[in-house]
């Protein structure tokens, strides 16, 4: 079941890229999330699919070209799967480029994602955070 997880995760990632509404897609409608990497005034907690959606809109208002790169997917038991991730874009009003690497952490139940974690420095400070390790 867990690589079935694993491939969950990374179709999810891959959907974002294209359109949130294939992304929501693969979210339960009462999934969870928090994001540690926010931009200021941006929410760190999302409950339920609409806000989870929500706030990957204001990443898309924010950065023109917007993507998501995953550098490693890693399952770590049979819910949690682990995701090195690498975001691209340029800033809408500077036309600055930036990327960020971080971890994200999503917990999947019977096939789609009932929780996300973003915006983790590492994947020590991501597995502590859900209490897999320490």
């Amino acid at each position: 079941m867990s690589q079935e997880n694993v491939e969950i995760v990374r179709k999810t990632i891959e959907a974002r890229n294209r359109s949130l509404d294939e992304w929501q897609s693969f979210f339960h409608p009462a999934a969870e999330g928090g994001d540690r990497a926010v931009a200021a005034g941006m929410p760190t907690e999302a409950h339920g699919v609409g806000e989870l959606r929500r706030d990957a809109e204001l990443w898309m208002e924010i950065f023109d070209d917007f993507q998501a790169e995953i550098v490693e997917l890693v399952e770590l038991d049979d819910q949690w799967v682990l995701a090195e991730v690498r975001f691209r874009g340029r800033g809408g009003e500077s036309g600055a480029s930036v990327t960020q690497s971080q971890v994200d952490l999503y917990r999947v139940g019977k096939g789609l994602i009932t929780e996300q974690r973003a915006g983790f420095g590492s994947r020590d400070e991501a597995i502590e955070a859900v209490g897999l390790r320490g």
